[in-house]
């Protein structure tokens, strides 16, 4: 009678599980959907990368779209100044390995990085002021990341489950 009682509160949290992955993993993707205030309607596409030109006049890269394993942001996209990196642009980007970041960059979104486990060497520009919740969440192979003195926050599980993450750098000045 205990072993059918067993079996029957197994399947049951089975089912509830099965029944809760599909949510999930719509959670974790919503902020993607969402409107972001500060950008124009206009999209646009530069190379691999997509992004949206803000109401300042300079540039969100919003997705990549290419499969490069070392790849440097460029600091300008169509003459204008690349100032962020949106939520989720490069989220789940299987092939890359090493990541720069250009000084022209003041903030990277949630997400920016997430899930991209071959990740392993981040190099974030002098003018990132602010690094997303779940920035690098998730990127398994980063042993390395080099972070500037100008950066004054640090989202949530911002690099939460980096396990291999051995080296951070920081390059501010000892006081």
């Amino acid at each position: 009678m205990n072993i059918k009682k067993f079996i029957a509160g197994l399947s049951a949290f089975v089912i509830a599980l099965t029944a809760a992955a599909t949510p999930l993993q719509e959670v974790i993707k919503a902020p993607q959907l969402l409107p972001q205030t500060a950008v124009n309607a206009s999209a646009a596409t530069y190379g691999d990368y997509e992004y949206s030109a803000l109401d300042d006049g300079t540039v969100e890269i919003t997705d990549y779209t290419g499969s490069a394993t070392t790849l440097s942001i460029p600091s300008e996209i169509d003459g204008k100044k690349v100032t962020s990196i949106g939520d989720w642009a490069f989220d789940l980007c299987s092939s890359l390995t090493s990541i720069t970041i250009p000084d022209s960059v003041t903030s990277m979104g949630d997400g920016a990085f997430y899930g991209c486990d071959a990740l392993n060497s981040v190099t974030i520009g002098n003018g990132v002021t602010s690094i997303g919740d779940s920035a690098f969440k998730g990127c398994d192979a980063l042993t390395s990341v080099t972070i500037p003195d100008g950066v004054t926050s640090i989202g949530d599980s911002a690099f939460e489950s980096c396990d291999a993450l051995t080296n951070v750098y920081y390059t501010g000045t000892e006081e």
